[in-house]
């Protein structure tokens, strides 16, 4: 007999588990997208047609030549006016310098009505509120005044258009006559040997 106890017999059982059943995909239907999703968009994205549905071209990718052109005549009818308007006002400030307000020339002549190289008449023209009034004063002397009507200036702004005088032989008579220059026209008065007559007008 053996001194020593003998092992109790043991057993493994062994189970056997078997495969883990995958998930059958056949029926499972896919899940659309979310909408947040679909209405990210960058801005560099460009639209793509759908049928049907046209889309509208962006503005100043292609224009029309005759948009073009008016918009050329536009910008050249706005800078002719603007420079006829400056012009305008440039001719005005101008005369006012040149001849005040309201419009007046004043000048010396020798015309043989009592004056002479020492003691000229004296004349001064007007534009007073459109009716031009011209002045002489013979020899120089006030009290010897004489007025003389001019023509009366119709239209917007012509109280501030300036006149002048010159004095020249007019008829061929050898007397010197006055010219009344308004604008590039001219008016003659007549030396009688006293004063002057208006002509023309």
């Amino acid at each position: 007999m053996d001194d020593y106890p003998t092992r109790l017999p043991s057993s493994a059982r062994r189970y056997d588990r078997g495969a883990t059943p995958s998930p059958d995909t056949s029926s499972c239907l896919p899940v659309p997208p979310r909408a947040s999703a679909l209405q990210r968009r960058t801005g560099d994205e460009e639209e793509t047609e759908e049928p049907g549905r046209r889309i509208p071209p962006r503005l100043g990718r292609h224009s029309h030549p005759l948009a073009t052109l008016a918009i050329a005549l536009l910008v050249l009818f706005a800078g002719w006016w603007l420079l006829s308007q400056v012009t305008a006002w440039w001719q005005v400030t101008q005369d006012g310098w040149h001849y005040g307000w309201p419009r007046t020339f004043q000048t010396d002549e020798v015309v043989g009505h009592h004056d002479s190289p020492a003691h000229p008449s004296h004349f001064v023209a007007l534009n007073l509120h459109h009716h031009i009034l011209i002045y002489e004063l013979p020899g120089g002397d006030a009290s010897k005044t004489q007025l003389y009507l001019g023509p009366v200036l119709l239209g917007q702004g012509e109280d501030l258009t300036p006149v002048t005088l010159k004095f020249q032989d007019g008829n061929g008579d050898g007397k010197i006559d006055m010219l009344l220059v308004i604008a590039g026209s001219s008016l003659l008065y007549i030396n009688t040997g006293t004063a002057f007559k208006a002509q023309n007008f």
